[in-house]
């Protein structure tokens, strides 16, 4: 999984942060989002289509067409860069169609709707399917 934050960055051998100027970066996730306490929610946009060669590839195509979000741009985040990604991946022909703005519109609806609810804290994070396709996310960690 790939996306992009502004966080701290430990060094792990040097035990410093590697990014005290909080600037956007790419970040390779390899733990299971469902694994992040602080996940609200996930959306399920669409399914890629057929890739040809390794997701690897592609995840590094992403990386050099999609630019990480500007601190100095308002309104660039984390959320603006999945949005582009998503746009770049339907003008590639490897995600369908759909209003990309209305969708994450209802998905932020839908994740401060869960946010308000006193015992979320208990709750498992929620997958929203807002496609035709089956989820294939793994619910049983």
């Amino acid at each position: 999984m790939l996306d992009v934050t502004d966080a701290m960055q430990i060094d792990p051998i040097r035990h410093i942060d590697t990014n005290p100027d909080r600037s956007w970066i790419f970040r390779d996730k390899v733990d299971h989002p469902l694994l992040n306490i602080r996940l609200v929610l996930i959306a399920m946009v669409g399914k890629l289509k057929s890739v040809s060669g390794p997701l690897e590839h592609l995840i590094g195509t992403v990386k050099k067409q999609c630019r990480v979000p500007e601190k100095a741009i308002p309104g660039e985040n984390c959320v603006w860069w999945v949005q582009e990604v998503v746009r770049f991946l339907q003008v590639k022909g490897l995600l369908n169609e759909f209003d990309v703005e209305a969708t994450f519109l209802e998905a932020q609806r839908q994740a401060t709707d869960r946010i308000g609810h006193a015992n979320m804290a208990k709750q498992r994070t929620e997958v929203v399917n807002f496609t035709n396709k089956s989820c294939d996310v793994a619910f049983d960690i």
